[in-house]
């Protein structure tokens, strides 16, 4: 048996045979190669409001919050992972509120940490669409 990706199947469809190199073969050994960039990016997030954070710059972010913010993500690709670090700032006690396409285990948004310097974690990973998250509170 084997499996198609959608542009082979259109392919096909098309009349067009695909090539092996494109092919998805059960019951063989199938290696998928895809480079993220592991390289942590630093924000400093002075500003209130909305903030998107560009997941095609890294997947690991260190996010310095010295404002209640509203988090966004955007250019991710399906199957990628991370981490972001988010680190109360200028005294602590800031919200953060998150796009909707971030999805928590029990379908309710974190709540920060709010001591001045508290550093919270949320690992996340990118099903299709959406993006799953965890929340790690109060690292020490």
């Amino acid at each position: 048996t084997e499996l198609f990706s959608a542009s082979e199947i259109i392919s096909r469809l098309a009349g067009k045979e695909p090539s092996d190199a494109n092919i998805i073969k059960n019951n063989v050994v199938n290696t998928v190669v895809k480079s993220f960039n592991s390289e942590r990016k630093i924000k400093y997030l002075n500003t209130g409001g909305l903030h998107t954070i560009d997941l095609s710059e890294s997947n690991n972010f260190h996010l310095f919050v010295s404002e209640n913010i509203t988090l966004d993500l955007s250019s991710f690709r399906p199957g990628q992972s991370g981490i972001i670090a988010i680190i109360q700032d200028n005294g602590g006690s800031k919200t953060i509120g998150f796009n909707s396409r971030m999805k928590f285990a029990d379908g309710t948004a974190p709540t920060l940490s709010t001591a001045d310097g508290s550093i919270d974690l949320i690992p996340y990973y990118v099903y299709f669409t959406d993006v799953m998250c965890n929340f790690i509170a109060d690292f020490k």
